[in-house]
């Protein structure tokens, strides 16, 4: 019992991605699986905002917090997330950026990286107007920010980075009423992502499977059964199968690929009302490849 559970903690630790490593994979794969948001900004590429001009707004920063929704936030009571956010032990400054988001001519704080209180991400925006700052969010966003469409109608594509041995990450699109209220997919790990393109995401296919299809991790054939994770998930794994669906499952295609004995393979992600046709579901995801052969386009 030991060794299998030594495997399986072995075997969750290897398919962990690091929020902080890996931020470029996270704009990647928020694109592919929400292409109108390709052209937003990116948090990434906005100015970092420095320790002195942080401190000399401190007082600010920490009053708006003190005076919005997010105080009654439960993790407040035993971890106080303003205290941490400013403290060097928790890397400040490293996680703050500055940009005027919403347009209106004053530069926004805005805080987006590890969370100092709890496992994942947070996400907090403070919104510069003439009588100083303001937080316009009703709870807290336990994710972390990828893309911003500025201006009036503010909207956000976030990722909620699966940890602690979960092997899902959840993409988001959304608004400041609400992260996810555009849209949530779910994302595997390690799945392998096709050779992408300005286009990508942008220009796609539509498909209907002829037949069963299987939508794996890699464009590759590995069904062997595994024994330790299946036991651990509580339902059978097999090799790179994230799930199966029945005839009729329609998606669109976003890249392909061809292997090394010629047999074409699409990457896809597959439309949310084929979740009823889902036959075997070890992963709740909806994307990964497919072999071309399962599938005609519409």
């Amino acid at each position: 019992m030991k060794t299998i559970r030594f495997l399986i903690l072995l075997f969750l630790a290897s398919n962990i991605v690091s929020a902080e490593n890996d931020e470029a994979s996270f704009s990647k794969i928020s694109a592919i699986l929400f292409p109108e948001t390709s052209s937003w900004t990116l948090v990434s590429n906005m100015k970092h905002a420095d320790s002195a001009f942080l401190r000399n707004n401190e007082a600010k920063l920490r009053k708006a917090y003190l005076s919005s929704k997010l105080i009654n936030n439960p993790g407040d009571i035993s971890c106080s997330f303003i205290d941490r956010v400013f403290s060097a032990d928790y890397d400040f400054p490293k996680y703050f950026y500055i940009h005027d988001i919403d347009h209106d001519g004053i530069e926004d704080i805005l805080y987006t990286g590890m969370s100092p209180c709890s496992e994942g991400n947070a996400t907090v925006i403070w919104f510069g107007t003439p009588q100083g700052f303001e937080i316009r969010q009703d709870y807290f966003w336990y994710a972390l920010a990828i893309r911003i469409s500025e201006g009036n109608n503010l909207q956000i594509s976030s990722v909620a980075v699966g940890c602690c041995g979960e092997t899902i990450d959840d993409y988001m699109c959304g608004r400041i009423i609400n992260l996810r209220c555009d849209g949530m997919k779910r994302f595997y790990h390690t799945t392998e992502l096709p050779p992408l393109t300005e286009q990508s995401g942008k220009t796609v296919e539509s498909f209907v499977s002829k037949k069963e299809l299987t939508l794996r991790s890699a464009p590759e054939i590995n069904d062997n059964y595994i024994d330790g994770f299946s036991q651990y998930l509580g339902k059978a794994v097999f090799g790179n199968i994230l799930s199966k669906y029945m005839t009729g499952c329609k998606g669109e295609i976003i890249g392909n690929i061809a292997d090394k004995n010629s047999r074409k393979w699409y990457f896809v992600v597959i439309n949310n009302e084929s979740k009823a046709l889902r036959t075997h579901m070890p992963y709740d995801v909806c994307a990964g490849w497919i072999s071309s052969d399962n599938i005609s386009k519409e």
